[in-house]
């Protein structure tokens, strides 16, 4: 391969795909969110993080779901994310899921978070 040239899998990798020359860097890594298999978004990625205990997330589910849908603003796809944001508002710096990470409110453990940090191990390491 030439330095110009990059060979793309058909599909993506179930564990996320990085791309890389052997001695040639930097490397290219591709992660789909939330899982490289289903549709979604950085907040599918984060629901998955949210502890199965938590108390205020039935509520922050609740509160979504009983919106009427002629009084919401959101598409049907983006219902998760409000969902998300709803919990987010209720946490020590609402709004933010970096903060919601680092503070222990999003657990960052479970396969999905143990693969991404593999990939990412893989990535940069």
């Amino acid at each position: 391969l030439s330095r110009t040239e990059v060979q793309l899998p058909l599909e993506p990798s179930p564990t996320g795909t990085i791309l890389w020359e052997q001695d040639y860097h930097p490397r290219v890594g591709i992660w789909l969110m939330p899982d490289n298999k289903s549709q979604g978004e950085l907040e599918n990625f984060a629901l998955r993080m949210v502890s199965c205990d938590d108390t205020i997330w039935p509520l922050s589910r609740s509160y979504i779901e009983n919106i009427p849908e002629s009084d919401r603003k959101f598409e049907a796809t983006k219902a998760d994310k409000a969902k998300l944001f709803a919990w987010l508002a209720a946490r020590k710096e609402p709004g933010r899921i970096g903060a919601a990470v680092g503070s222990g409110d999003l657990e960052a453990k479970g396969s999905l978070c143990e693969e991404f940090f593999t990939w990412l191990v893989e990535l940069f390491g």
